[in-house]
């Protein structure tokens, strides 16, 4: 879905660079064929290229998101994410001349490309796609996508532009790194499964002697952001060190509303945290178990 990506880009270049139009775009190489191009072209055009495509590590989890309806379980694991870097550099059809400063159009499109880049960021497709393709998005897609513009980071632009084709002078490139979901297919889980809670004895007959008192605990609750819901929130749960918890560990993913549930917990306390990509990591939530308010929710 790396096309979506590419169309959230186009329409938010179009929505806020004036004069730009959508024959103005491309996404192709800047190689000998895109330069011939421009020979058919009015005034400055965009060629938005994509470099590099890699994992982006910071996001990985290993959360798995469990959805009962009518009686049938399916299990969605997170989302792995990759992260997108594109060059963006500008092209006047016309050629250097006292009458055309074409160097000089393409510096003045690169600043309205940077401008409204910046105006967009964080890059939205559900908030930037025309309403019939936003619709039909998957859940991943709605939120906020991690977005870096013009990162001081090394660029081997003379390898770069040396693969274009000759002869080319090197051009100024704005970066753009756009980090995007790769959503999960769903599994369905056969079979059901029953929790039975039994007292547990050692022995038999009059002298049996129960075992110590073992609770199967639940905590649940609704992660939040500004009041509301933040769905695809990766929660953690994790056991106190030096305590009775310590060691255990559990992730969920909050669903569409928001909301996620742990089961088959021990008496004890326990850390939550709620992360997700588009909003500030809190620091971790203390609770402990069994809960007097019956519920957690955790705010970011």
């Amino acid at each position: 879905m790396i096309d979506v990506i590419d169309d959230t880009i186009r329409s938010a270049l179009l929505a806020t660079v004036p004069g730009l139009t959508g024959q103005q775009i491309g996404f192709q190489p800047p190689d000998a064929e895109w330069r011939a191009g421009l020979s058919g072209a009015q005034g400055t055009s965009v060629n938005v290229h994509l470099a590099t495509i890699d994992e982006d590590s910071r996001y990985r989890s290993n959360a798995v998101h469990r959805e009962i309806v009518n009686s049938a379980t399916t299990v969605t694991r997170a989302p792995e994410r990759l992260r997108l870097r594109y060059l963006i550099s500008a092209w006047h059809s016309a050629s250097e001349a006292p009458q055309t400063p074409a160097t000089q159009f393409e510096h003045r499109m690169l600043g309205a490309v940077a401008a409204g880049l910046f105006a967009c960021a964080p890059l939205n497709p559900y908030r930037l796609l025309p309403a019939v393709q936003a619709l039909a998005l998957p859940d991943a897609f709605r939120d906020d996508l991690p977005t870096a513009i013009a990162e001081d980071e090394m660029l081997r632009l003379g390898e770069f532009w040396g693969t274009m084709g000759r002869p080319q002078a090197w051009k100024p490139v704005i970066t753009l790194a756009v980090t995007m979901p790769i959503v999960p297919a769903t599994t369905p889980v056969d079979g059901v499964v029953e929790t039975i809670l039994a007292d547990l004895v050692l022995g038999t007959g009059l002298e049996a002697d129960p075992l110590p008192e073992e609770r199967i605990l639940v905590v649940a609750g609704v992660v939040t952001a500004a009041g509301a819901p933040v769905s695809g929130a990766v929660v953690h749960l994790r056991g106190t060190p030096g305590g009775a918890t310590q060691g255990l560990t559990q992730d969920e993913i909050a669903d569409h509303e928001g909301r996620f549930d742990f089961s088959g917990l021990r008496a004890g306390e326990y850390r939550l945290q709620a992360v997700h990509p588009s909003h500030p990591t809190p620091p971790p939530v203390a609770v402990v178990l069994p809960l007097v308010a019956g519920h957690v929710d955790l705010n970011l």
